[in-house]
């Protein structure tokens, strides 16, 4: 099925051939409107019609209906574009998507449900601290600032200025951190890092 004007201009174009008067005249007898049928023919794709919303007809929406029941699986652009190339309907992805959303036949998009990677957060003080080392840029010279934060409480437990970034330098000023919390409280944290 073709669009209304794809029909409307093949009739004009016969019309044309056969009477030999001009398009203006043929326009005035039909009752078109120049400027109508002109800014049809400027739209783009030219003379099917297609995705032409003043083209829709009844049954374009019952040609919807019927090819999603046939083809449930298929998304509104797939049967859009297919229509085209069946030569059944020109109607945008979008049209057909309002079509298909006004008879409830838009199938919704099922978010795939995986396990979450993250541990969950911690519950309590001290269960788990986070850690980062980041550049920082002091006068002209690079040092590097390694910082203990508690999960729970978002509480800085321990941070230091380091001039070196090798596994001695870190792994004592995490003991330093443990070592402070051992003074105050009897918890084991579990030190998580980026990398």
């Amino acid at each position: 099925m073709r669009s209304l004007f794809y029909d409307i201009h093949r009739t004009v174009a016969r019309t044309v051939e056969r009477s030999g008067y001009s398009i203006l005249k043929i326009l005035f007898i039909l009752g078109i409107s120049r400027s109508w049928f002109y800014s049809q023919i400027s739209f783009s794709p030219i003379l099917d019609g297609r995705f032409n919303p003043m083209a829709i007809r009844a049954d374009d929406e019952w040609i919807v209906i019927g090819f999603k029941k046939q083809h449930p699986r298929m998304s509104f652009r797939e049967i859009a574009y297919t229509l085209i190339d069946e030569d059944l309907a020109y109607l945008s992805p979008s049209t057909v998507y309002s079509i298909l959303k006004r008879h409830d036949l838009i199938t919704p998009w099922k978010h795939p449900v995986w396990e979450s990677t993250h541990p969950e957060h911690a519950k309590s003080p001290d269960e788990r601290w986070q850690t980062d080392i980041m550049y920082v840029k002091i006068q002209g010279r690079f040092f590097y600032l390694i910082i203990f934060i508690d999960e729970c409480s978002r509480y800085i437990v321990h941070h230091a200025l380091l001039t070196a970034m090798d596994a001695d330098s870190v792994s004592l000023e995490a003991q330093t951190a443990i070592d402070k919390l051992r003074k105050n409280s009897i918890a084991e944290p579990v030190i998580q890092s980026d990398n």
